[in-house]
């Protein structure tokens, strides 16, 4: 995976665990300790709907406009675990 690309992800990643800054760092902690990477990136994928494509055939999805994958989002999730443990225990 490209550094844009990783970037990207840990940064849409990020937004989404603190609901863009709404939620305390506590509380992303809290549902990093819940749950899977593999859960945490399928509820992105949903809640997002990162796989979905909204007007025609021809309309690319996210995942396929920027070319990544599930188990990119999933090693994304793993670095952010590991950025959050860092910087917030």
């Amino acid at each position: 995976m490209d550094q844009k690309l990783g970037d990207m992800l840990d940064a849409m990643i990020d937004s989404w665990l603190t609901s863009h800054g709404d939620i305390p760092r506590t509380q992303a902690l809290e549902i990093l300790d819940e749950k899977t990477n593999e859960d945490l990136a399928d509820e992105l994928i949903e809640d997002y709907g990162l796989d979905e494509r909204y007007s025609d055939d021809d309309y690319q999805s996210h995942m396929e406009k920027y070319k990544y994958t599930k188990n990119e989002l999933i090693e994304a999730f793993a670095r952010v675990r590991v950025w959050h443990d860092e910087n917030f225990r």
